[in-house]
């Protein structure tokens, strides 16, 4: 018996748990490389998913003992390196005790407060009461809808007696990137652009706040996701970064907000961070998934609210599942010009500049290749 189970301990050390510790280690380490590329720019993804089988292999490869060969200290070594790069990757989401981001206990008056809830509602998604309801039942000064059409247009309109001031967009032939902004606030310049395409719209627009002078501007996009042989990253990127660029360049205190389709650790939202100064209200509050509401190991956060440190961030929290692959997500921000924020946007690199441009030549580009 005990022969039986040194040969199956040696099959399922040799073809089992070495082949998954370096092809997940392997997988973890690739994204380094500096690529808009589908493939690659998806292995960002499942980070914390790569931590949990790694842990687990290693756990079972030195348990079963067959490791102490060339082929199994390197594999050791390997995946020791990647599991510190995830770790490095991940560490700023990593929950912390109560008040995590350091944020002043101070309240917010009333007038100052402004809540922002976002949701990708699923363009085939027919749940519209349960997400109808939520918003009633919230009343958020501001609600960002994505991925809408004529269908959800319609079943979005009992919204019309609570939000006065509405941005509408459903481009055609484009019916996964239509986009409704509804405000309780008073809209100042509203604008919808197309940066690189004719079918990705992004809503930028000042919103008037009773305790200030100056409006807060608000930022909604939905950039296009990177797709499995047909799309690189180029477009998203681009989207992704001409938003931290138009918060860079304002006056005025900056909320970016809607499905990113990046995760929080990217390398490209780290730098959107950096040049746009700003903020990611996810950091030391957990990873908060907020993607795939309907399939529990793809738990992803691709909802992101970033804000510059002018504001103060209240609290950020997922809400409940209501049909959508998304889960909708809620933010409560303190827009007193006297209350800011504690933490600061990472610091700036020397590399962005030029790493920014070249993206977004690169999104230019793609786009003009696609259209002609």
């Amino acid at each position: 018996m005990s022969r039986w189970r040194t040969r199956l301990g040696r099959w399922a050390s040799r073809y089992l748990l070495l082949p998954i510790i370096l092809g997940v280690a392997i997988g973890s380490l690739i994204p380094l490389i500096e690529t808009n590329t589908w493939w690659i720019r998806y292995l960002d993804f499942p980070r914390i998913e790569f931590v949990i089988v790694l842990l687990a292999a290693l756990l079972l490869y030195v348990l079963i003992g067959q490791w102490r060969r060339k082929v199994g200290v390197f594999a050791i070594a390997i995946a020791l390196a990647a599991l510190g790069y995830n770790a490095y990757r991940l560490w700023p989401y990593m929950p912390r005790p109560k008040n995590p981001i350091g944020e002043p206990a101070a309240a917010c008056a009333r007038d100052a407060q402004l809540s922002v809830m976002i949701a990708n509602v699923q363009e085939g998604n027919r749940h519209s009461a349960k997400l109808l309801d939520m918003v009633q039942r919230i009343q958020p000064d501001i609600f960002l809808a994505m991925e809408t059409n004529r269908w959800w247009n319609r079943q979005l309109e009992p919204l019309d007696a609570v939000y006065d001031h509405q941005i509408v967009k459903n481009p055609k032939n484009a019916k996964y990137f239509g986009i409704h902004l509804f405000s309780k606030k008073e809209l100042v310049d509203p604008q919808v652009h197309f940066f690189f395409d004719a079918t990705t719209p992004t809503i930028v627009t000042g919103i008037r706040m009773p305790n200030r002078a100056t409006p807060v501007q608000f930022v909604g996009l939905h950039p296009r996701p990177p797709l499995m042989w047909s799309q690189s990253s180029t477009i998203r990127d681009g989207h992704i970064l001409k938003s931290a660029l138009i918060a860079g360049h304002s006056s005025a205190p900056t909320i970016i907000a809607g499905d990113f389709n990046a995760v929080s650790w990217e390398r490209v939202l780290r730098r959107a961070m950096r040049v746009g100064g700003l903020l990611d209200a996810r950091v030391h509050r957990g990873f908060i998934p907020s993607y795939n509401a309907k399939h529990w190991y793809m738990a992803w956060p691709l909802d992101q609210m970033l804000y510059q440190p002018s504001l103060r961030l209240l609290d950020f929290k997922r809400l409940p599942a209501f049909g959508s692959d998304h889960y909708p997500m809620l933010g409560r921000f303190c827009t007193d010009p006297a209350d800011h924020s504690r933490r600061q946007p990472p610091a700036k690199d020397s590399g962005d500049p030029a790493e920014v441009q070249t993206s977004l030549q690169a999104a230019q580009q793609y786009d003009s290749g696609r259209t002609h």
